[in-house]
């Protein structure tokens, strides 16, 4: 009987050990990180806030400019583009690299009063699916590098003071179904 009782705490000690083994593991285990927006995207978007200076024109309760790109109503799924609540509006997609990874699929900056042309930059937005600036006072040519956002479904830029032809690099857009 007293080796039985031996024999069972030994089990009951060897048996815990494992599970404390186990629990410390998995407490050691680094956290999943939170999905961050690709940091050429991110610079494309600021450089494009800061040459029309649109972040005077952001309500700050409802739209996040002070830090990620792609958090808050960006990545809520809810929200759609035609929310009219958000202007401008900014959808993400954060399923790339592991759910680490966040892309801009949607960029809508219509009836904001820019001025100026459209920066190169915008062609780093290549997970773009829907833009839209129009309804705005932008002038100047459409930037070839438009040509790069290749997932383009809905491309909108009318009504602005754009001059030149349309960039042979559009012909690139297989997948746009709206302009």
């Amino acid at each position: 009987m007293m080796r039985q009782c031996i024999l069972g705490s030994a089990v009951l000690v060897i048996a815990l050990s494992v599970f404390s083994s186990l629990f410390n593991f998995t407490q050691a285990q680094p956290q999943t990180a939170k999905a961050t927006t690709d940091p050429y995207e991110a610079g494309a978007i600021n450089s494009i806030f800061s040459k029309w200076r649109i972040l005077d024109k952001v309500d700050n309760t409802q739209w996040n400019i002070s830090g990620e790109i792609c958090s808050g109503a960006a990545i809520d799924t809810t929200t759609t583009i035609d929310d009219g609540t958000y202007n401008p509006f900014i959808k993400c997609d954060c399923s790339f690299n592991k759910k680490t990874t966040c892309r801009i699929t949607a960029l809508n900056l219509a009836q904001n009063y820019l001025t100026g042309s459209l920066p190169p930059a915008i062609g780093n937005l290549t997970r773009m699916q829907y833009m839209s600036f129009g309804i705005n006072a932008l002038s100047g040519e459409l930037p070839k590098e438009l040509g790069n956002l290749t997932q383009l479904i809905s491309l909108a830029f009318g009504s602005n003071k754009l001059t030149g032809s349309l960039p042979y690099e559009l012909g690139k857009l297989v997948k746009l179904e709206q302009l």
